[in-house]
Parts: structure tokens; C-alpha cells; sequence
């Protein structure tokens, strides 16, 4: 089995915004989608198993969609795949978390005072608290690309997904859908609706796993490995043997 994880634009050391390759890059899923696809074609990296969180599940979808014949299946982890009833709250506080972040900070106390303060996300705090670094000036700052992320993270909901994800299911591929059972980015409530709406194709499976948040994948990663594997184990290896993406 072959574990394939490439940086995503704007993630990693991959920085269009930080090292300005481009004018005004793009930062939309279509984009993400076709970066992956270029990724996988060099590489030889298909028919493969692709896995995406939170942002990524639409990325995957998006991908998915474009190239269905290198697509062995879909494990889309802890994104709803309806709009949310109550209008995205959680969302939109985190939209004005990353659009209010400051540049830097007097000290890496000061930064971590600001993720517990105002970061309403407890896996995105600990993330970001590993990537303060110190400038030369000695001020501190989130080594990521911020301009990228907050582009893209704009860029979301022009993704059609909901609507690409049904297409992608009236192909009978297989679709694991997970969620952590205490996620403050998908409610109990929109978790039930999407069942509801996507359990009529058959190839769809919906799981959740208790104690876990929002990335269930860094808080419980033994349980999420084994549902994930023991899906794909169900579902049959893909012609080149079980990839993962």
C-alpha cells in the first residue's frame, strides 16, 4: 500500500502568496483540484483511495469530478456535506479569526495568549501553536502563508459540492463520509440531514467517531485508521493494489 502526501498550494512550503510566483495567483478548488492531478500524473500515482479533511474533502471532491477513472473512492473526514442549517457559524467565527490574525507578536507567549483567546477551533490552536517562529527583529509570527489560506478559505463556497458529491455518487463508487462526534464544524443537526439526503446511495457510508473533534485523523489516530482502512479492505484493492492519497 502506497501513501502518497503532497503539499497543497498555500500549505507546507508550497507559498504562491509568500513567494509571489504569480501576479494574483488563484486560490479555488478547481485550482487545488488540478495541481493534484498534475501531482498524480508525474508520479503515476493512480487509480488511488484519496482522503480529505475539512477543506480537502472538497478539494477530493473537486478532483474526484475532473478525473473519476483515477478515483478508487472518496474517505471525506469531518466537512458537511450539506450547507449548514444554521448558516455556517462556526465557519464564519473562524473566517474572522484568520482575517483578524495579526502579522506577528511581541513573543511566542503573546501569540499563544491570542490562538486561546480567539482561535475557535482546539485542533487549529495546537497546529498553529508548533508554527511560531521568531523574525530576525525578534518579533514572532505563524510561519504559513496567510494570504493563501485566507484566499482560499473566501474561495470555499463557490465550490458546488454538495451537488459535484451526488454526481460522484450516482457513479456507485465507494464514499465514506466521517465526523468527530464533539466537531464544533459540523453539527449533530447537519450531520443527521446529510445522512438523510446521502444514505440513499448505496455506495455511501457514514461513521463517526466518538471523543473526537474536529480532526479526528490527529486526536484519535488509531481508531481513524482502522475505520478507514477497514473500509477500503471491504470495498476491494484498487487494479495497482490499495493507494492512498
Amino acid at each position: 500500500m502506497g501513501l502518497y502526501a503532497p503539499d497543497l498550494r498555500c500549505h507546507g512550503q508550497s507559498r504562491i502568496f509568500s513567494n509571489r510566483s504569480q501576479e494574483d495567483p488563484s486560490c479555488s478548488m478547481q485550482d487545488y483540484a488540478q495541481d493534484l492531478l498534475t501531482s498524480l500524473g508525474e508520479t503515476g500515482f493512480y487509480p488511488c483511495w484519496i482522503v480529505g479533511h475539512s477543506m480537502g474533502a472538497r478539494v477530493s471532491v473537486a478532483m474526484a469530478m475532473l478525473r473519476p477513472e483515477w478515483v478508487r473512492g472518496l474517505i471525506l473526514v469531518d466537512h458537511p456535506v450539506v450547507s449548514p442549517a444554521q448558516g455556517g457559524e462556526f465557519r464564519s467565527r473562524f473566517g474572522k479569526f484568520l482575517k483578524e490574525l495579526p502579522e506577528d507578536f511581541s513573543s511566542k507567549d503573546t501569540g499563544l495568549r491570542y490562538l486561546r483567546d480567539h482561535c475557535p477551533d482546539p485542533t487549529s490552536i495546537n497546529i498553529l501553536s508548533t508554527s511560531l517562529v521568531s523574525s530576525p527583529d525578534g518579533k514572532v509570527h505563524f510561519d504559513f502563508d496567510h494570504q493563501g489560506i485566507l484566499r482560499t478559505f473566501e474561495a470555499l463556497p463557490s465550490y458546488p459540492y454538495s451537488e459535484q458529491l451526488e454526481l460522484f455518487g450516482a457513479q456507485k463508487k465507494p464514499v465514506m463520509v466521517l465526523r468527530g462526534s464533539q466537531s464544533p464544524f459540523w453539527s449533530e443537526e447537519d450531520w443527521d440531514r446529510a445522512r438523510e439526503i446521502f444514505e440513499s446511495f448505496p455506495s455511501f457510508e457514514f461513521f463517526q467517531i466518538d471523543q473526537a473533534g474536529h480532526a479526528p485523523h490527529h486526536e484519535t489516530p488509531e481508531v481513524f485508521l482502522k475505520m478507514l482502512l477497514d473500509f477500503i479492505q471491504r470495498h476491494g484493492p484498487a487494479p495497482h493494489g490499495n493507494n492512498l492519497f
